[in-house]
C-alpha cells in the first residue's frame, strides 16, 4: 500500500509541475503580446498607470485595452485603433492621434490637449475632460468637459448653460441630460435620444429634429409665442399619443404630414 501512495504522490506532483509550467508560459506569452510598439497587436492589454510618454505607437491596435491613468503625453498615436478602449484619466497632452479610431472609447477625465485631426469618433463616452484639443475632426468639440458630436454617448451629462449652437448631435445619446439654459440654436437632433432630458424654454430654434425620442423630457418655461417644432413634437407625444394609442414621429412643423409615414402603431 505504501508504494501505491508514493505513486499517487508522484503523479500529483507531476500534474502540478505541468500546470505551473503552463501558467509560466502563458504569462510569458502575455508579456510578449503586450509589449507596446508601433503596429503591435495590444488587444485587451492592461496598461493601467503605464508610462508610454513620447513612444512611437503608430498604428498599434489598442482595441479593448485598458489605458486608464496611463501617461501618453507626446506619444505618436497616429492611426491607432482604440475601439472600446478605456482611456479614462489618461494623459494625452501633446500626443498625435491623427487618423486614430476612438470608436466607443471611454474618455472620462482624460487630458485631451492633443492633435485629433481626422480622428474617427463613434459613440465615445466622456465627462470631466481636461484641456482643449489642438485640432479635432470637423463637427466635434469640447463643452463643459464633454466631447460633443454626432453619435456621442453622454447620457446624464450636465450641460447646463453650455453653448451648443450649430452642434451636430445626430444619433447622440443625451438621455437624462441637463440642457437647461443651454444654447441649442440650430442644433441637429436627428435620431437623438432626449428621453428624460431637461431642456430650456428658450434658445430653441432648431429645424432639424428627425425621428427623435423626447419621452419624459422636461421642457422649461414653455410659452405659446415661442412655440417651436420641438414643443409641437412634445405636445403631440404627451397629449395625442396616449389618446390615439399610437407612436407619432414628427419632423419640424414646416414638414409635418399626418400620413402612414409619420404615424405607426405601437
Amino acid at each position: 500500500m505504501a508504494h501505491i501512495r508514493l505513486l499517487r504522490w508522484a503523479v500529483a506532483a507531476s500534474l502540478l509541475a505541468v500546470v505551473a509550467n503552463a501558467v509560466n508560459v502563458s504569462t510569458a506569452d502575455a508579456s510578449r503580446h503586450c509589449k507596446p510598439a508601433a503596429r503591435a497587436n495590444l488587444t485587451g492589454c492592461n496598461f493601467y498607470r503605464a508610462n508610454l510618454a513620447h513612444m512611437n505607437l503608430s498604428h498599434a491596435n489598442f482595441s479593448k485595452a485598458i489605458l486608464t491613468k496611463a501617461n501618453l503625453s507626446g506619444a505618436n498615436l497616429t492611426g491607432v485603433n482604440m475601439t472600446r478602449t478605456n482611456v479614462s484619466y489618461a494623459n494625452l497632452s501633446n500626443a498625435d492621434l491623427i487618423g486614430a479610431n476612438l470608436d466607443r472609447s471611454v474618455l472620462t477625465g482624460a487630458k485631451l490637449d492633443a492633435d485629433f485631426t481626422s480622428t474617427y469618433f463613434d459613440g465615445p463616452t466622456s465627462e470631466g475632460i481636461v484641456g482643449i484639443p489642438k485640432s479635432i475632426t470637423h463637427g466635434w468639440f469640447i463643452s463643459k468637459g464633454y466631447l460633443v458630436g454626432p453619435s456621442v454617448n453622454i447620457a446624464g451629462a450636465n450641460l447646463e448653460g453650455a453653448n451648443l449652437e450649430g452642434a451636430n448631435l445626430e444619433g447622440a445619446n443625451l438621455e437624462g441630460a441637463n440642457l437647461y439654459r443651454a444654447n441649442l440654436t440650430n442644433v441637429n437632433f436627428t435620431l437623438t435620444d432626449l428621453g428624460d432630458a431637461d431642456l430650456p424654454g428658450e434658445n430653441l430654434t432648431s429645424d432639424i429634429f428627425g425621428i427623435t425620442d423626447f419621452g419624459g423630457t422636461n421642457l422649461r418655461a414653455p410659452t405659446f409665442p415661442m412655440l417651436t417644432s420641438l414643443r409641437l413634437c412634445l405636445l403631440m407625444q404627451i397629449w395625442v399619443e396616449p389618446i390615439l394609442r399610437v407612436r407619432i414621429y414628427l419632423r419640424p412643423i414646416s414638414k409635418v404630414t399626418f400620413s402612414p409615414a409619420t404615424i405607426s402603431r405601437t
